[in-house]
């Protein structure tokens, strides 16, 4: 449950909450967007609950069955009040725009030092603009994800951008990319590339 109210979350940028129903107890998971801290919410509602806890993107509660309407009444209208008069859009926060050039080995052990990411410690977001795709392609069972390279200049990074395999149409020209650069381990030997985050035609 926690998987799916994440994607929710995602694709409409709302706070999702899907529930796991037993007979006469449900468990559900909660994640939010940054305009929301869902934990304030539920600790609204604490009452209601067998037990709940998390923090303010993602958190869980235990119910009686019986409570769930009241439940679903008040947290509707917390919401509401919270997120009244907001123009809800999702964004991406940058950390470091860069032209591909510059990733070099030093960077890259920088990274790992700053390794377990996490909730508390998000993962380094690079932007990197005017790229050329080359040699882009669709991958897994359902086409779902882009495997592709781009080229800065001299420099050529390979790159996977997952959930986009519908976007390979949008690789016609150059590119703005924002991303994470991800450490692979292949045969025993260690590799990176560029994990996408997002990407948009260049002005």
């Amino acid at each position: 449950v926690g998987l799916v109210a994440g994607k929710l979350a995602e694709e409409h940028y709302k706070p999702a909450i899907v529930l796991s129903t037993g007979p006469e107890v449900s468990r559900a998971s909660c994640r939010s967007i940054p305009e929301f801290d869902i934990t304030a919410a539920l600790q609204q509602c604490a009452d209601l609950f067998v037990r709940h806890g998390g923090h303010s993107q993602a958190a869980g509660f235990v119910i009686d069955n019986e409570n769930l309407d009241e439940l679903r009444t008040r947290l509707v209208e917390i919401a509401a009040r919270k997120l009244a008069g907001l123009e809800l859009q999702p964004s991406i926060k940058i950390d470091v725009s860069m032209p591909l050039s510059q990733i070099e080995a030093r960077l890259v052990k920088f990274l790992q030092l700053l390794e377990p990411v996490g909730q508390g410690n998000p993962r380094p977001v690079f932007l990197s603009e005017r790229l050329t795709p080359v040699g882009a392609r669709t991958m897994g069972a359902d086409e779902a994800h882009l495997r592709l390279s781009l080229q800065d200049g001299g420099v050529i990074w390979n790159a996977v951008a997952f959930r986009m395999g519908h976007r390979m149409g949008e690789l016609r020209g150059a590119i703005d990319a924002v991303y994470h650069i991800k450490t692979d381990y292949w045969q025993g030997r260690e590799r990176q590339e560029l994990e996408l985050i997002d990407f948009a035609p260049s002005r």
